[in-house]
Protein backbone atom coordinates (compact mmCIF):
# COMPACT_ATOMS: atom_id res chain seq x y z
CA UNK A 1 0.00 0.00 0.00
CA UNK A 2 1.24 3.48 -0.81
CA UNK A 3 2.39 5.58 2.12
CA UNK A 4 -0.34 8.17 1.49
CA UNK A 5 -3.02 5.48 1.80
CA UNK A 6 -1.82 4.22 5.18
CA UNK A 7 -3.26 7.06 7.26
CA UNK A 8 -6.84 6.89 5.87
CA UNK A 9 -6.87 3.10 6.34
CA UNK A 10 -5.69 3.41 9.94
CA UNK A 11 -8.35 6.04 10.56
CA UNK A 12 -10.91 3.76 8.93
CA UNK A 13 -10.05 0.86 11.22
CA UNK A 14 -10.23 3.15 14.25
CA UNK A 15 -13.63 4.42 13.11
CA UNK A 16 -14.90 0.85 12.60
CA UNK A 17 -13.82 -0.02 16.15
CA UNK A 18 -15.51 3.12 17.47
CA UNK A 19 -18.69 2.29 15.55
CA UNK A 20 -18.80 -1.25 16.91
CA UNK A 21 -18.28 0.02 20.46
CA UNK A 22 -21.17 2.47 20.11
CA UNK A 23 -23.34 -0.21 18.52
CA UNK A 24 -22.77 -2.66 21.39
CA UNK A 25 -23.71 0.12 23.82
CA UNK A 26 -26.93 0.83 21.92
CA UNK A 27 -25.75 4.31 20.88
CA UNK A 28 -27.00 4.17 17.32
CA UNK A 29 -26.48 7.75 16.16
CA UNK A 30 -22.75 7.90 17.08
CA UNK A 31 -22.37 4.39 15.59
CA UNK A 32 -23.92 5.60 12.36
CA UNK A 33 -21.55 8.59 12.16
CA UNK A 34 -18.51 6.43 12.90
CA UNK A 35 -19.44 3.94 10.17
CA UNK A 36 -19.88 6.82 7.73
CA UNK A 37 -16.39 8.12 8.58
CA UNK A 38 -14.88 4.67 8.22
CA UNK A 39 -16.50 4.25 4.82
CA UNK A 40 -14.98 7.58 3.66
CA UNK A 41 -11.53 6.65 4.96
CA UNK A 42 -11.62 3.18 3.37
CA UNK A 43 -12.67 4.81 0.08
CA UNK A 44 -9.75 7.24 0.28
CA UNK A 45 -7.40 4.33 0.95
CA UNK A 46 -8.74 2.44 -2.06
CA UNK A 47 -9.81 -0.46 0.18
CA UNK A 48 -13.00 -1.77 -1.45
CA UNK A 49 -13.41 -4.64 0.99
CA UNK A 50 -13.17 -2.30 3.94
CA UNK A 51 -15.68 0.05 2.36
CA UNK A 52 -18.11 -2.84 1.96
CA UNK A 53 -17.59 -3.77 5.63
CA UNK A 54 -18.44 -0.20 6.64
CA UNK A 55 -21.53 -0.19 4.44
CA UNK A 56 -22.71 -3.46 6.00
CA UNK A 57 -22.23 -2.06 9.49
CA UNK A 58 -24.06 1.11 8.55
CA UNK A 59 -26.91 -0.98 7.12
CA UNK A 60 -27.12 -2.88 10.43
CA UNK A 61 -27.54 0.40 12.30
CA UNK A 62 -30.22 1.60 9.88
CA UNK A 63 -32.11 -1.66 10.37
CA UNK A 64 -32.01 -1.21 14.14
CA UNK A 65 -33.42 2.27 13.60
CA UNK A 66 -36.15 0.65 11.42
CA UNK A 67 -34.93 2.52 8.32
CA UNK A 68 -35.30 -0.54 6.10
CA UNK A 69 -35.30 1.33 2.78
CA UNK A 70 -32.02 3.03 3.68
CA UNK A 71 -30.50 -0.27 4.81
CA UNK A 72 -31.56 -1.91 1.54
CA UNK A 73 -29.96 0.85 -0.54
CA UNK A 74 -26.70 0.58 1.42
CA UNK A 75 -26.54 -3.18 0.87
CA UNK A 76 -27.31 -2.81 -2.85
CA UNK A 77 -24.43 -0.32 -3.00
CA UNK A 78 -22.17 -2.74 -1.13
CA UNK A 79 -22.97 -5.52 -3.59
CA UNK A 80 -22.26 -3.21 -6.53
CA UNK A 81 -18.85 -2.41 -5.03
CA UNK A 82 -18.08 -6.12 -4.80
CA UNK A 83 -18.69 -6.67 -8.51
CA UNK A 84 -15.49 -7.96 -10.06
CA UNK A 85 -13.59 -8.06 -6.77
CA UNK A 86 -13.64 -11.85 -6.59
CA UNK A 87 -14.92 -11.98 -3.01
CA UNK A 88 -17.78 -14.52 -3.17
CA UNK A 89 -18.06 -15.04 0.59
CA UNK A 90 -18.32 -11.33 1.32
CA UNK A 91 -20.88 -10.98 -1.46
CA UNK A 92 -22.84 -13.88 0.01
CA UNK A 93 -22.88 -12.17 3.42
CA UNK A 94 -24.17 -8.97 1.80
CA UNK A 95 -26.88 -10.95 0.00
CA UNK A 96 -27.96 -12.62 3.25
CA UNK A 97 -28.45 -9.25 4.91
CA UNK A 98 -30.13 -7.82 1.82
CA UNK A 99 -32.55 -10.74 1.79
CA UNK A 100 -33.37 -10.17 5.46
CA UNK A 101 -34.17 -6.51 4.82
CA UNK A 102 -36.33 -7.40 1.81
CA UNK A 103 -38.17 -10.03 3.87
CA UNK A 104 -38.81 -7.43 6.60
CA UNK A 105 -40.27 -5.19 3.87
CA UNK A 106 -42.49 -8.13 2.78
CA UNK A 107 -40.79 -8.25 -0.63
CA UNK A 108 -40.61 -12.00 -0.36
CA UNK A 109 -39.90 -12.87 -4.01
CA UNK A 110 -36.90 -10.52 -4.03
CA UNK A 111 -35.80 -11.81 -0.65
CA UNK A 112 -35.86 -15.41 -1.88
CA UNK A 113 -33.80 -14.43 -4.92
CA UNK A 114 -31.19 -12.83 -2.66
CA UNK A 115 -31.08 -15.87 -0.33
CA UNK A 116 -30.83 -18.25 -3.29
CA UNK A 117 -27.94 -16.24 -4.74
CA UNK A 118 -26.18 -16.30 -1.35
CA UNK A 119 -26.70 -20.08 -1.15
CA UNK A 120 -25.14 -20.55 -4.58
CA UNK A 121 -22.11 -18.42 -3.69
CA UNK A 122 -21.56 -20.28 -0.41
CA UNK A 123 -22.00 -23.59 -2.23
CA UNK A 124 -19.45 -22.61 -4.87
CA UNK A 125 -16.95 -21.93 -2.10
CA UNK A 126 -17.79 -25.23 -0.29
CA UNK A 127 -18.89 -23.17 2.73
CA UNK A 128 -21.52 -25.56 4.07
CA UNK A 129 -22.31 -23.52 7.18
CA UNK A 130 -23.12 -20.55 4.97
CA UNK A 131 -25.25 -22.76 2.72
CA UNK A 132 -27.23 -23.89 5.76
CA UNK A 133 -27.79 -20.29 6.92
CA UNK A 134 -28.97 -19.21 3.46
CA UNK A 135 -31.32 -22.20 3.17
CA UNK A 136 -32.81 -21.52 6.59
CA UNK A 137 -33.65 -17.97 5.54
CA UNK A 138 -34.91 -19.19 2.18
CA UNK A 139 -37.21 -21.65 3.95
CA UNK A 140 -38.68 -19.05 6.28
CA UNK A 141 -39.28 -16.65 3.38
CA UNK A 142 -41.04 -19.43 1.45
CA UNK A 143 -43.26 -20.21 4.45
CA UNK A 144 -44.09 -16.51 4.85
CA UNK A 145 -45.07 -16.50 1.17
CA UNK A 146 -47.47 -19.40 1.79
CA UNK A 147 -45.22 -21.99 0.14
CA UNK A 148 -44.98 -24.60 2.89
CA UNK A 149 -43.91 -27.34 0.47
CA UNK A 150 -40.94 -25.31 -0.76
CA UNK A 151 -40.18 -24.24 2.80
CA UNK A 152 -40.00 -27.87 3.91
CA UNK A 153 -37.65 -28.70 1.02
CA UNK A 154 -35.36 -25.81 1.95
CA UNK A 155 -35.30 -26.81 5.63
CA UNK A 156 -34.45 -30.42 4.70
CA UNK A 157 -31.60 -29.15 2.54
CA UNK A 158 -30.49 -26.82 5.36
CA UNK A 159 -30.37 -29.79 7.74
CA UNK A 160 -28.18 -31.73 5.29
CA UNK A 161 -25.82 -28.78 4.80
CA UNK A 162 -25.60 -28.21 8.56
CA UNK A 163 -24.64 -31.84 9.08
CA UNK A 164 -21.84 -31.50 6.52
CA UNK A 165 -20.63 -28.42 8.38
CA UNK A 166 -21.07 -30.17 11.77
CA UNK A 167 -23.18 -27.15 12.72
CA UNK A 168 -25.50 -28.49 15.42
CA UNK A 169 -27.27 -25.18 15.99
CA UNK A 170 -28.28 -24.70 12.35
CA UNK A 171 -29.40 -28.34 12.13
CA UNK A 172 -31.55 -27.86 15.24
CA UNK A 173 -33.07 -24.66 13.82
CA UNK A 174 -33.90 -26.50 10.60
CA UNK A 175 -35.53 -29.35 12.52
CA UNK A 176 -37.63 -26.95 14.58
CA UNK A 177 -38.79 -25.14 11.45
CA UNK A 178 -39.65 -28.48 9.83
CA UNK A 179 -41.59 -29.50 12.92
CA UNK A 180 -43.72 -26.37 12.72
CA UNK A 181 -44.75 -27.22 9.15
CA UNK A 182 -45.36 -30.89 9.97
CA UNK A 183 -47.54 -29.88 12.94
CA UNK A 184 -49.63 -27.55 10.81
CA UNK A 185 -50.02 -30.31 8.20
CA UNK A 186 -51.31 -32.66 10.91
CA UNK A 187 -48.26 -34.96 10.78
CA UNK A 188 -47.78 -34.92 14.54
CA UNK A 189 -45.47 -37.95 14.76
CA UNK A 190 -42.98 -36.36 12.36
CA UNK A 191 -43.25 -33.05 14.19
CA UNK A 192 -42.59 -34.75 17.54
CA UNK A 193 -39.54 -36.59 16.19
CA UNK A 194 -38.09 -33.40 14.72
CA UNK A 195 -38.60 -31.47 17.98
CA UNK A 196 -37.02 -34.27 20.06
CA UNK A 197 -33.95 -34.23 17.80
CA UNK A 198 -33.78 -30.42 17.89
CA UNK A 199 -33.94 -30.46 21.70
CA UNK A 200 -31.05 -32.92 21.90
CA UNK A 201 -28.93 -30.74 19.62
CA UNK A 202 -29.71 -27.51 21.49
CA UNK A 203 -28.77 -29.23 24.76
CA UNK A 204 -25.46 -30.29 23.19
CA UNK A 205 -24.71 -26.71 22.18
CA UNK A 206 -25.80 -25.31 25.56
CA UNK A 207 -28.27 -22.94 23.90
CA UNK A 208 -30.77 -22.49 26.72
CA UNK A 209 -32.98 -19.96 24.93
CA UNK A 210 -33.46 -22.09 21.83
CA UNK A 211 -33.99 -25.14 24.02
CA UNK A 212 -36.70 -23.22 25.89
CA UNK A 213 -38.35 -22.10 22.64
CA UNK A 214 -38.27 -25.67 21.34
CA UNK A 215 -39.82 -26.99 24.55
CA UNK A 216 -42.58 -24.40 24.16
CA UNK A 217 -43.14 -25.66 20.59
CA UNK A 218 -43.33 -29.22 21.93
CA UNK A 219 -45.83 -28.07 24.58
CA UNK A 220 -48.00 -26.60 21.82
CA UNK A 221 -47.83 -29.87 19.89
CA UNK A 222 -48.86 -31.85 22.98
CA UNK A 223 -51.68 -29.38 23.71
CA UNK A 224 -53.00 -29.64 20.16
CA UNK A 225 -53.00 -33.44 20.32
CA UNK A 226 -55.03 -33.42 23.54
CA UNK A 227 -52.23 -34.24 26.00
CA UNK A 228 -52.98 -31.37 28.41
CA UNK A 229 -50.95 -32.79 31.32
CA UNK A 230 -47.93 -33.39 29.10
CA UNK A 231 -48.28 -29.92 27.62
CA UNK A 232 -48.40 -28.24 31.05
CA UNK A 233 -45.33 -30.15 32.25
CA UNK A 234 -43.41 -29.25 29.09
CA UNK A 235 -44.43 -25.58 29.22
CA UNK A 236 -43.24 -25.43 32.84
CA UNK A 237 -39.83 -26.75 31.78
CA UNK A 238 -39.71 -24.10 29.06
CA UNK A 239 -40.65 -21.35 31.53
CA UNK A 240 -37.86 -22.39 33.92
CA UNK A 241 -35.32 -22.27 31.10
CA UNK A 242 -36.55 -18.86 29.94
CA UNK A 243 -36.24 -17.63 33.54
CA UNK A 244 -32.72 -19.03 33.90
CA UNK A 245 -31.70 -17.30 30.67
CA UNK A 246 -33.21 -13.99 31.80
CA UNK A 247 -35.87 -13.90 29.07
CA UNK A 248 -38.78 -12.49 31.07
CA UNK A 249 -41.03 -12.11 28.03
CA UNK A 250 -40.52 -15.75 27.07
CA UNK A 251 -41.17 -16.87 30.64
CA UNK A 252 -44.29 -14.71 30.93
CA UNK A 253 -45.71 -15.78 27.58
CA UNK A 254 -45.22 -19.44 28.47
CA UNK A 255 -46.85 -19.00 31.88
CA UNK A 256 -49.78 -17.26 30.19
CA UNK A 257 -50.39 -20.40 28.12
CA UNK A 258 -50.10 -22.57 31.24
CA UNK A 259 -52.63 -20.36 33.02
CA UNK A 260 -55.11 -20.86 30.19
CA UNK A 261 -54.63 -24.63 30.33
CA UNK A 262 -55.12 -24.68 34.11
CA UNK A 263 -58.29 -22.53 34.02
CA UNK A 264 -60.74 -25.45 34.05
CA UNK A 265 -58.63 -27.86 36.07
CA UNK A 266 -57.40 -25.57 38.87
CA UNK A 267 -58.63 -21.94 38.72
CA UNK A 268 -56.62 -20.90 41.81
CA UNK A 269 -53.42 -22.18 40.28
CA UNK A 270 -54.34 -20.50 36.99
CA UNK A 271 -54.70 -17.16 38.83
CA UNK A 272 -51.22 -17.56 40.34
CA UNK A 273 -49.77 -18.16 36.88
CA UNK A 274 -51.64 -15.14 35.53
CA UNK A 275 -50.28 -13.01 38.39
CA UNK A 276 -46.72 -14.15 37.76
CA UNK A 277 -47.05 -13.52 34.02
CA UNK A 278 -48.51 -10.05 34.64
CA UNK A 279 -45.61 -9.21 36.96
CA UNK A 280 -43.08 -10.27 34.33
CA UNK A 281 -44.82 -8.35 31.54
CA UNK A 282 -44.92 -5.19 33.65
CA UNK A 283 -41.24 -5.51 34.54
CA UNK A 284 -40.46 -5.66 30.82
CA UNK A 285 -42.81 -2.79 29.96
CA UNK A 286 -45.04 -5.07 27.86
CA UNK A 287 -48.28 -3.21 28.42
CA UNK A 288 -50.41 -4.99 25.82
CA UNK A 289 -49.53 -8.45 27.11
CA UNK A 290 -50.07 -7.33 30.69
CA UNK A 291 -53.51 -5.93 29.83
CA UNK A 292 -54.44 -9.15 28.00
CA UNK A 293 -53.40 -11.30 30.96
CA UNK A 294 -55.29 -9.05 33.41
CA UNK A 295 -58.43 -9.23 31.28
CA UNK A 296 -58.29 -13.04 31.11
CA UNK A 297 -57.64 -13.30 34.86
CA UNK A 298 -60.60 -11.03 35.65
CA UNK A 299 -62.92 -13.40 33.79
CA UNK A 300 -61.95 -16.34 36.01
CA UNK A 301 -64.49 -17.33 38.65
Amino acid sequence: MEKGATMPRTKAEQAIHEAETHLMAGDYQPAREAYRRSRLFFHEAGDGGGEVEALMGLADVERLLEHDDTARDLLVEARALLAGMGEPLQEAEVLLRLGEVLADCEKLDEAMQAFASARDLFDGADEHEGVAMALLRLGHAAVDAGQDDHGLDHFLAAQAAARKAEDDESEALALRAMADIERRLGRTDRAHQALDRALALFRQTGDALDEAATLAELGTLLRDTGDKAGAIETYHKAAHLFAAAGDLEGEGTTLLVVARLETDRDPKLAKRHYDHAIELFEREGLGELSALAKDERARLK
